[in-house]
């Protein structure tokens, strides 16, 4: 039995923080942990709405030298960021997790399993985003 992620990450406590006020409906361990909500009275706080889904999609091969079921779940997070007076920003990560184990398995891990590890994949992957520092401006002038 194999279970395989990609992109592979590692669950990291970003630097920064983006004070925003979230829009979000879901498992709190889900949500990039680099946004933390702002307080209701500052009007100057982005709005940031996330959203996440999972599917999922089954194979069978099955042959001769080779007997195997597998499972891709496939997650996706939506990210969207919107300041006042500029236009909305759109950011998407996406991770599949792929399950292969020979028919004979009892005890395979289940779709809900493999659902929590893609969608923490994804939340690890914005979190990540923010770990990057940005291109450096020319500076020749």
């Amino acid at each position: 039995m194999s279970v395989e992620q990609h992109p592979e990450t590692s669950p990291r406590s970003p630097a920064v923080k983006l004070r925003a006020h979230i829009q979000f409906e879901g498992k709190s361990e889900y949500l990039p942990q680099f946004l933390a909500e702002a307080p209701p009275e500052d009007t100057e706080a982005p709005t940031v709405r996330y959203d996440y889904q999972a599917t999922y999609s089954e194979f069978d091969r099955v042959s001769f030298w080779d007997n195997r079921h597998g499972v891709d779940v496939t997650a996706q997070g939506i990210l969207q960021l919107t300041a006042q007076g500029k236009d909305p920003k759109t950011f998407i990560e996406q991770c599949v997790v792929t399950l292969k184990y020979p028919l004979t398995t009892f005890d395979p891990p289940t779709h809900s399993e493999l659902r929590d590890r893609a969608l923490r994949c994804v939340r690890d992957l914005f979190d990540a985003r923010t770990m990057h520092k940005p291109a450096a401006e020319d500076d020749t002038k």
